[in-house]
């Protein structure tokens, strides 16, 4: 699934390029929606203290039982490593970000 990595890829390079604009066009319209002022702050805080993420697959995308592709990838920040669930979902044939947040253990 190349064209998920991409995603994955340009998605957290938004982040670390500070681009919240960039990195909003990747979400799903009815997603960004809801995730644009959540995005922008945290994008705004690495801004603020010159942070840049290293994110890497830690799982392959993977069709899930909702018909989604779903991967994990590791996220090291300054101040810690966390684990994010990312789903994708294609829609005329476009792929979008359908969701993305830490996964608590």
């Amino acid at each position: 699934m190349a064209a998920i990595r991409a995603i994955v890829v340009a998605y957290w390079d938004a982040f670390s390029d500070w681009d919240a604009d960039r990195a909003l066009l990747m979400l799903e319209p009815e997603y960004r929606a809801s995730e644009d002022a959540l995005i922008r702050h945290d994008i705004g805080r690495l801004e603020q203290f010159g942070v840049r993420l290293e994110v890497s697959e830690e799982t392959p995308p993977t069709l899930n039982a909702e018909g989604d592709y779903e991967t994990y990838v590791t996220m090291v920040t300054p101040v810690d490593t966390l684990r994010l669930l990312m789903v994708f979902r294609r829609i005329d044939g476009q792929w979008w970000i359908v969701f993305s947040d830490v996964v608590v253990e």
